[in-house]
């Protein structure tokens, strides 16, 4: 696919003859592949996840100020880094697997234009710092994080090539030692009596060292390619910005925008009741997001060949992602709870995020199966129309939010970022059911609604056991009530269809 056929999306379905001997045409890759890819992303990320937690608990002990502002300067830290290449990550995971003998090429480019716009970023960063209105730790975090930038885009790069070549076990293994070390030495630096702000530096630290073994995991994989300047490229590269841009913005303002805003409209101690919740939301979105992240090249590889693979392949994704994650929702909507007082100690100052809890867990739902729309979306050529159903979610996030959040502090942000994440889905699902046939939410989870609502009168019923005994018994009846109801027969009617 060339980079003219990219601005058509029928395109990039077009199914293509294999030759003999061309590089640019490659035959999807087994199943174990993703399976082996996922879970070792997943094993990893929960390796990262535990370590990040404890660093949470250990910030979390000093009060919910001080977990609302890191949280806050972690989530422009992430901000920061993804808008570095203006959301042309996920154009470049596309390319990338279907261009691998120029790897150097897509990579080279786009740290390029990742450099460039980390001095805008470093712009933006210094405005927020001496005129956002936030306190000063989080002031003086955005100016730490600024140094990060160069680091990050390479980090970014990085990633895409990793990921394009369904190598991404590999980054997350990277990822997970650079978690582990920051977060090791930050808790360290805590104990020591240091403040928040040289966790951040830590992290900016370590952005930098990583670097170094990104060069040495990717020199065999980039091994006789060369890269050199092409401006006809590069120019044509540019095209894809504005809507790759408008997308990765729209994401992160349904993310992260409820982060960003509570400390500006509230206070730091109110984004920490809504930071101790969140915790456990990124906790659950570890394993969609593993997953969908090794599905972006295989989505690209199956839309070359026809719709209606990566329709059928789509279906099942969003089955899979859905089914593991419906328990996990029910489960921590209950037992929230308990879960605050576990994680917290009984701290009475997050007594306030039982609620948001409650409410925000919804989202790990909608945005997992969500992301596998938007993956399919992006593969097939139609980011027009994920960047279109994105401002729709994105807009009703930040309206919603900045109205309940004045009212309602950070339950009202929790209310606004599930409905802006529930206005995003629906649309999505109207909008795409007339590009990829077979989307019909209630054929994929109406056994998946009814397993719910048993688990659901199972836990209520059980409330007199213990915490942790309750949710095995509602877990246990939510696999069986959908098992009775034909799940596994419909899964494998979807997967032949998907072969």
């Amino acid at each position: 696919m060339s980079q003219d056929d990219d601005d058509d999306p029928s395109s990039a379905v077009a199914p293509e003859i294999a030759v003999a001997g061309n590089p640019e045409v490659f035959e999807p890759p087994h199943s174990w592949t993703l399976a082996v890819n996922t879970a070792m992303l997943t094993a990893l990320r929960l390796v990262s996840s535990l370590a990040a937690l404890a660093l949470n608990w250990t910030i979390a002990r000093r009060g919910a100020g001080d977990l609302g502002s890191f949280r806050t300067v972690f989530v422009f830290f992430t901000i920061a880094e993804s808008l570095l290449l203006f959301g042309m990550q996920s154009y470049l995971f596309r390319e990338i697997s279907l261009h691998r003998k120029q790897v150097l090429k897509y990579a080279g480019h786009g740290l390029v234009l990742a450099s460039v716009a980390s001095l805008f970023a470093a712009g933006a960063l210094i405005a927020l710092a001496h005129g956002g209105a936030y306190s000063r730790n989080i002031s003086t975090g955005l100016w730490i994080i600024l140094f990060s930038l160069p680091a990050s885009a390479a980090n970014l790069c990085a990633l895409c090539v990793f990921v394009g070549l369904e190598k991404s076990r590999w980054y997350a293994l990277i990822q997970t030692v650079e978690t582990i070390v920051r977060t090791g030495v930050g808790i360290a630096l805590l104990y020591l009596g240091w403040g928040i702000m040289s966790v951040i530096a830590v992290f900016v630290a370590c952005r930098w060292m990583i670097q170094l073994v990104n060069l040495w995991v990717l020199a065999p994989y980039v091994r006789g390619d060369c890269w050199t300047w092409d401006g006809a490229f590069f120019r044509k590269f540019l095209s894809h910005v504005p809507t790759f841009a408008g997308i990765t913005i729209m994401a992160l303002v349904i993310g992260a925008g409820a982060q960003v805003m509570l400390p500006w409209i509230r206070d730091d101690r109110t984004a920490g009741e809504f930071s101790a919740a969140a915790v456990f939301v990124d906790l659950v979105l570890m394993v969609p997001s593993a997953f969908v992240t090794n599905l972006v090249p295989r989505f690209a590889l199956y839309a070359r060949e026809s719709i209606d693979r990566l329709s059928a392949s789509c279906r099942f994704a969003m089955t899979i992602t859905a089914a593991g994650i419906v328990p996990i929702v029910i489960g921590t909507m209950v037992m929230a709870g308990p879960l605050i007082d576990l994680v917290y100690r009984h701290n009475p100052a997050y007594l306030p995020s039982v609620p948001i809890l409650q409410i925000s867990i919804w989202i790990c739902l909608l945005r997992g199966i969500d992301q596998v729309l938007s993956s399919a979306l992006v593969a097939s050529g139609r980011q027009n129309l994920d960047f279109l159903t994105l401002s729709i979610g994105s807009s009703v996030m930040v309206t919603v939010s900045y109205v309940l959040i004045h009212r309602d502090g950070a339950i009202g942000a929790a209310v606004g970022l599930v409905s802006g994440t529930g206005a995003l889905l629906v649309t999505r699902f109207f909008l795409v059911c007339r590009h990829l046939p077979g989307l019909n939410p209630f054929v994929l989870f109406w056994r998946l609604a009814v397993g719910a609502a048993v688990m659901l009168l199972v836990m209520h019923a059980a409330g007199s056991l213990t915490w942790w005994l309750n949710g095995i018994c509602g877990a246990t009846s939510y696999v069986l009530t959908i098992l009775a109801l034909g799940f596994a027969r419909g899964l494998v009617e979807v997967r032949h269809h998907h072969l």
